[in-house]
């Protein structure tokens, strides 16, 4: 996540493995690590769970700071990345 890398369609498309960098779920121009994680509608509801769980909102700015204020807020996070993570590479081994 903090890298960039992953199934993200702008991601693909810089390496010519998608046609466009939009993402497929919202239509939104640019589908990197920071729209999936924190702007998509598709996981919106996710994202409102794990604020609920770490009781803050979660933004770029304040991910890491919330990641490192707990165990629980870790595995927490973690949880939610790894949701996405598997999910989009699922998907994308679907399309291909």
């Amino acid at each position: 996540m903090l890298t960039g890398h992953g199934c993200f369609q702008a991601k693909l498309y810089s390496f010519t493995r998608a046609e466009s960098p939009h993402c497929l779920s919202c239509g939104d121009n640019i589908d990197d690590a920071e729209h999936t994680f924190f702007k998509c509608g598709r996981w919106a509801r996710k994202l409102a769970d794990l604020e609920a769980t770490v009781d803050q909102v979660v933004t770029p700015e304040t991910i890491i700071p919330i990641m490192l204020h707990s165990k629980r807020n870790w595995e927490a996070v973690e949880r939610y990345v790894t949701l996405y993570l598997r999910t989009k590479e699922e998907e994308e081994r679907l399309r291909r």
